[in-house]
């Protein structure tokens, strides 16, 4: 919402001045049928990447103190951060304009996903991630694999 709201690569008045500037949207060179599918294929290929890399990166390695398999929970937390990661890094990579204001509130956003997901850890009531963090922040391949999904985005 912020990039929506906040992205002022122009005047308001320039655009009533010089009407090339929005000509790319006139001959729909950023939003098209085509580009919208392209888009929706590039989105499940990153997906489905992003699901192969994460379930067969980790599935079956980990087994907590009362013997459970409990990787397809951390799986699934690991898909979400990454998903949290790459779309925050898109973001990044598709604007053209920054200020410190908008790179601190992506690098929060990263950062409170796994404030949120720490703090969930000591409390019963989500029993999908008690004491889930420490595993899966201990496990190298946890790291490896973030920077796998996100690299293999930009491919």
């Amino acid at each position: 919402m912020w990039f929506a709201v906040m992205d002022m690569q122009h005047e308001k008045q320039s655009f009533l001045t010089e009407p090339q500037l929005y000509s790319i949207g006139l001959s729909h060179e950023c939003f098209s049928t085509l580009v919208f599918f392209q888009n929706v294929f590039n989105a499940i290929v990153n997906g489905l990447l992003l699901m192969v890399i994460v379930f067969f990166g980790i599935d079956g390695t980990i087994v907590d103190a009362n013997g459970w398999n409990s990787s397809f929970w951390q799986s699934g937390t690991l898909v979400y951060a990454c998903v949290v990661i790459v779309v925050n890094f898109k973001m990044i990579h598709k604007t053209n304009t920054h200020t410190w204001g908008s790179t601190i509130l992506i690098s929060l956003s990263i950062l409170l996903y796994f404030v949120q997901f720490f703090f969930e850890n000591f409390f019963a009531y989500f029993p999908s991630v008690y004491r889930l963090f420490p595993v899966m922040m201990s496990n190298p391949k946890t790291y490896l694999i973030m920077f796998l999904v996100s690299w293999f985005n930009y491919l």
